[in-house]
């Protein structure tokens, strides 16, 4: 070996190496500090709130829909039937559910028990035969059946009629009649009120 080789390879380590001149240094370097810097290839960004996330935010149930209210098509009374000595008191409401007429009844007055109830195709006052059947008669099947009066002489009922004609509604013409009792015979309309 020649004395200047000696020289020459002193002066080669003494020196600083020249960037690029070893990418494996530099990798294995990188790689090595990936732990302390928190960096995670595979962790899901979505696991851990990030910095300015609202605990509260998290933990909260979300709000349920707002339920449609039921849009008002037709109101009126109720009235003791002609003849019937009874302190009636109560509405009925004809409304629209999502596409669905609805009576609501609120009324008091009435005999406890179950009852029998039509819609009759005439206003209150007049006779009309039964044009929709809530409880059965001997020649209709009914829909939703009898009503019933709790002990304090309330009901307080909402039933869903799709089968309910809208011309029907605020015409006039048609009534509901909630008679004495239920079943098939089942006596003379006790209170009524108007579609």
């Amino acid at each position: 070996m020649h004395p200047n080789d000696e020289a020459t390879r002193a002066d080669r380590t003494s020196r600083a190496p020249s960037p690029g001149a070893r990418p494996w240094l530099t990798l294995a370097l990188s790689l090595a500090l990936v732990p302390f810097l928190g960096c995670d290839a595979d962790a899901d960004e979505t696991d851990e709130p990030g910095e300015f996330d609202s605990p509260a935010a998290e933990t909260a149930p979300a709000a349920p829909p707002a339920t449609p209210q039921p849009r008002v098509l037709n109101e009126s009374s109720f009235e003791a039937a002609e003849g019937i000595e009874l302190e009636i008191d109560g509405t009925l409401e004809v409304v629209d559910r999502n596409g669905t007429p609805e009576l609501v009844v609120e009324l008091e007055g009435l005999p406890p028990g179950e009852h029998a109830w039509h819609i009759h195709s005439a206003p209150c006052g007049e006779q009309g035969s039964v044009a929709l059947a809530l409880s059965s008669t001997a020649d209709m099947e009914g829909t939703v059946g009898p009503v019933t009066v709790d002990q304090q002489g309330m009901v307080n009922r909402t039933v869903p009629l799709p089968d309910l004609d809208r011309t029907w509604i605020g015409s006039d013409r048609y009534s509901l009649h909630i008679h004495e009792r239920s079943g098939t015979d089942h006596g003379p309309s006790l209170a009524c009120a108007n579609i």
